[in-house]
């Protein structure tokens, strides 16, 4: 990602646990107007799965036009990952307007192994202007 100086960064508050039931692990309502850049997930503690590598994922669901829940994109977390390490993937960055909503999901459960690791989601995104010209 070439450095924009109007990208903002937002860690999602939550720990993911990759070896717990698939579903969303957070979701969030946009109230103002932006372009998402970039998805990333931070590995804390250690991902140690042998059987299955824990699958995350980006959803986007377009409210303002009526459009059903899509994905974005997906993050594979490789068996051994260590902590500390970020994984990321290529994002064709997308629109999303005011009332839209971001579902931060656990796709595929980590399994086997002594633990799947836990780690945070990391969106890079750009506020556009809204017709007051407020960004």
């Amino acid at each position: 990602m070439a450095f924009n100086s109007k990208t903002n960064a937002m860690i999602i508050p939550v720990s993911a646990n990759l070896d717990g039931s698939v579903g969303d692990d957070f979701t969030f309502k946009v109230n103002h107007p932006m372009v998402i850049h970039r998805f990333e997930f931070i590995v804390q503690t250690a991902v140690v799965a042998t059987s299955t590598d824990p699958v995350v994922s980006l959803d986007f669901t377009n409210t303002v036009d009526s459009v059903s829940r899509a994905e974005k994109v997906t993050l594979t977390i490789p068996n051994t990952t260590a902590a500390g390490v970020t994984i990321e993937a290529d994002l064709t960055p997308f629109f999303v307007q005011d009332t839209d909503i971001l579902h931060f999901e656990r796709k595929v459960q980590g399994a086997g192994g002594s633990t799947a690791g836990d780690g945070y989601y990391l969106v890079y995104y750009e506020l556009i202007p809204d017709s007051n010209g407020v960004a």
